[in-house]
């Protein structure tokens, strides 16, 4: 089978290589932006592997995934939009191919893709990520020949296509397979932590020094693992079965090492051991009542201090950060102010041109500096608005104006570890100037972006 891989990944290459001949590139308007086009493949190429495109159609998916980095590399080197767009539109059509051969293919083999689906939603990628690889690599070895039927096909003009058969003994294997892995990863998530303390208990000779002790992990261990293998849908009784598990294998290592830490004493020593302990607990619980109240009349006393002082270090640690944003931009970039408890970063400098909503490289040097201050404050929220001129009708602006927010999100999305949950866009029209639209200054600065940070220092 690992020769049977390697054989199959080297052929893959070779076709990489060929693969522009069979493939019809997306054109692109004269005046497309590059750097929109690939966020908008990033964004479907991310989409597309979520819904296990890199799974139905691998040839074509790796082929996208080739002409989306050759993209991204002309970008870094400055190369000319046109070689830019050119490996953006080979990597869509690559793309759009390895949809329709999955739209196409996927009722062969749709039992097995919820077979995988489940290993996946148990957790697989995490807990059993060795053996999802080996069952995908098996997958994609039945997949990549449907996907080449498929692509041969298209290449001789045929626009319906046929597929051999896969056996059932074959679809029978990859279900299993996958339903292995979700198995395993529901055990993993659930027992892993008995089973390691079960281990470490035998090799403190728990077989001799906690025998019952290690009878009755090792059966609620397995009573776990029938419940798991028997209800993997019944979230609640696979939880309790490893509650109990986990609790039993706990004990089971704390009788294990008591029992070795009484080897060689005399029965009165333990016996002595026991009486010192039970006294301990007594007094312990003769003074419980008392320790109780005086925290509690402590408590009482220090809550009012302790929440002037948390407020007092809340409003500080709140100015020292606003201060570090306002020494971030040079007053002709950017105004950052106090809004309540967040942040206003209104970006100046022409941020877009009249009537457009790409976010062009002019503003990349300040975009940059919004990137640096959300890494520094560690933004949870984000609230990003546009605000356009009053050049045009208010519905066209509105929606000019959404665009522009959706576009600086994109771009942040795009280049930091913020996700889209994290902000959020509004369009706001020509509503809320700065400045008269009367004047060509004063449309520019109407022409702008507001972000509107909640730092983590907040709280």
């Amino acid at each position: 089978m690992i020769f049977f891989r390697k054989t199959m990944l080297t052929l893959s290459f070779l076709m990489l290589a060929g693969c522009a001949t069979n493939l019809t590139p997306v054109e692109f308007a004269a005046d497309a932006d590059p750097n929109a086009e690939i966020s908008r493949l990033e964004q479907d190429m991310h989409s597309a592997r979520t819904e296990q495109t890199d799974i139905a159609a691998p040839k074509s998916f790796k082929t996208a995934e080739k002409y989306l980095a050759d993209a991204q590399k002309n970008r870094a080197k400055e190369n000319s939009a046109r070689d830019v767009l050119k490996d953006v539109g080979y990597g869509r059509a690559a793309l759009d191919q390895a949809k329709k051969a999955q739209e196409l293919s996927a009722k062969q083999y749709s039992d097995v893709m919820l077979a995988r689906e489940a290993a996946l939603a148990a957790g697989a990628s995490s807990f059993q990520e060795r053996s999802l690889k080996s069952a995908d690599a098996d997958f994609r070895d039945v997949t990549a020949d449907y996907e080449s039927q498929a692509i041969k096909q298209w290449q001789k003009g045929n626009t319906i296509v046929s597929f051999s058969d896969i056996s059932q003994n074959k679809r029978d294997a990859l279900k299993k397979e996958y339903s292995d892995v979700e198995l395993a990863t529901l055990k993993s998530k659930h027992l892993g932590r008995a089973q390691s303390m079960i281990e470490m208990a035998e090799k403190n000779s728990a077989a001799s020094y906690a025998p019952k002790s290690l009878s009755l992990a090792r059966t609620k261990y397995k009573d776990a693992e029938t419940v798991i293998s028997n209800n993997r849908q019944d979230v609640g009784a696979i939880e309790m079965a490893a509650r109990e598990a986990n609790m039993e294998a706990e004990k089971l290592l704390r009788v294990t090492n008591t029992a070795r830490s009484a080897k060689g004493l005399s029965t009165e020593d333990i016996a002595l051991d026991i009486e010192n302990k039970k006294e301990a607990i007594s007094e312990a619980e003769m003074t419980a009542e008392q320790r109780a109240q005086m925290i509690k009349e402590r408590n009482s006393q220090l809550a009012g201090a302790l929440n002037e002082n948390q407020e007092f270090r809340r409003k500080a640690e709140f100015e020292e950060t606003l201060a570090k944003a306002q020494k971030m931009f040079p007053e002709n970039e950017a105004d950052v102010t106090r809004q309540g408890d967040k942040i206003l970063i209104r970006l100046k400098s022409g941020t877009f041109v009249s009537g457009r909503s790409d976010v062009g490289p002019a503003a990349y040097p300040v975009l940059g500096k919004v990137k640096e201050l959300l890494s520094e404050v560690k933004a949870k929220d984000i609230v990003i608005e546009g605000h356009t001129d009053k050049t045009g009708s208010k519905e066209a602006n509105m929606k000019l104006s959404k665009a522009r927010a959706e576009a600086v999100a994109t771009y942040l999305t795009n280049t930091t570890q913020l996700t889209p949950a994290q902000i959020s866009t509004e369009g706001l029209g020509f509503d809320q100037p700065l400045a008269p639209n009367s004047t060509k200054k004063g449309r520019a600065q109407n022409r702008r972006v507001d972000i509107i940070v909640t730092p983590s220092v907040v709280r």
